[in-house]
């Protein structure tokens, strides 16, 4: 009776997407099925709450253990998708193909190596974006304040940075001509602290979020690709566990 009461609360929450309020009864009912189909089932509830709450190591670790620990299809292929996922979520795009390509090849559960056969032609046609490096666009802004922003595609804050850059290096060169040096020195100070520095930070911030802007996209891309109802699948197979 509490098992059947933990599993429906852990379905409700899950599909609510109460993913930290759910984890709870997907752990009891993991504890009391370790190494049979219900403890499979909990597992990948586990996983599925781990994988949308963003965590995306501790899911890829769940992943892995799962898919070798699993004694049921259905845990496998489910391990196996996901951790698909996780690849694909943080870039790591060859190694989520080799998955996937697997996944369509030898899942059993039909849901999933249907799912994995259609990602696997939305990846060869869809256009893989070219991120740029973080690190360089700091480099860059280093040398010239706004080149980094312009190398990661911010052409507006490049053009901001350089202008108060020079701005302030030209008040600081007419001011000290002109003996007042107070009112350079507080100037230098402020354009190579403030302004200076500010501008490689943002050469990595306008950088990374661009990178993640183009990742975002193409990972919902390969959303849109995707029928599989995960909460539904617990579902059947809580059914099919109960029968």
């Amino acid at each position: 009776a509490h098992a059947n009461s933990d599993l429906f609360i852990a379905l409700c929450l899950t599909g609510l997407g109460e993913f930290e309020k759910a984890s709870s009864p997907w752990q009891k009912l993991y504890s009391l099925g370790l190494g049979g189909k219900l403890g499979d089932l909990a597992g990948v509830g586990i996983l599925i709450n781990t994988f949308y709450s963003e965590d995306y190591a501790a899911a890829e670790d769940l992943a892995k253990r799962l898919s070798s620990a699993s004694s049921s299809a259905f845990g496998k292929d489910m391990a196996g998708y996901l951790l698909a996922w996780c690849y694909l979520a943080t870039g790591r795009l060859p190694e989520a193909k080799q998955r996937i390509a697997r996944l369509a090849a030898n899942a059993t559960t039909a849901a999933v190596a249907a799912n994995a056969s259609v990602l696997q032609s939305a990846l060869d046609n869809t256009p893989v974006p070219r991120l740029r490096s973080e690190r360089t666009a700091m480099m860059l802004s280093r040398r010239l304040p706004g080149a980094g922003q312009l190398y990661g595609g911010d052409a507006p804050s490049a053009l901001k940075s350089l202008a108060v850059n020079y701005f302030a290096m030209r008040q600081t060169v007419e001011w000290w001509s002109n003996g007042f040096y107070l009112g350079a020195a507080f100037v230098a100070w402020q354009g190579s602290w403030r302004f200076y520095r500010g501008n490689i930070y943002n050469a990595w911030k306008s950088t990374s979020d661009s990178n993640a802007g183009h990742r975002n996209a193409f990972l919902s891309s390969l959303e849109a690709s995707q029928t599989l109802d995960l909460v539904g699948l617990l579902l059947t197979e809580a059914a099919a566990v109960h029968e």
